[in-house]
């Protein structure tokens, strides 16, 4: 079994190493947005095609999120982070419902 060692890839990755900034996972017609680090005033994700009932929720909290679709991208407005109500400190999970995997 190799080592995989998910902190050394996102908070710093080794020199020379791509930097990564969101991991994916897709359950039921839902894409899950996980980031290691909190992604401030927004978070943008490439190439993800919303459907026209698409609905964006913080899961630590299950707020329902605004969003936006720019080109390709899919852009999030998180909650501003207050460390008193959002208790996570090593990932933070964003459920985008209704995405349509084939892009169209």
């Amino acid at each position: 079994m190799s080592k995989f060692n998910i902190l050394e890839q996102t908070v710093p990755p080794p020199e020379g190493q791509a930097f990564k900034e969101v991991l994916f996972t897709f359950k039921n017609g839902d894409l899950y947005a996980i980031t290691p680090r909190w992604p401030g005033g927004k978070l943008t994700l490439k190439d993800v095609s919303p459907g026209s009932d698409t609905e964006v929720t913080f899961l630590e909290s299950a707020e329902v999120l605004p969003w936006r679709a720019d080109g390709d991208d899919f852009v999030i407005t998180p909650p501003k982070f207050d460390p008193n109500r959002i208790k996570s400190r090593y990932a933070y999970v964003f459920k985008l419902t209704n995405i349509r995997p084939d892009g169209r």
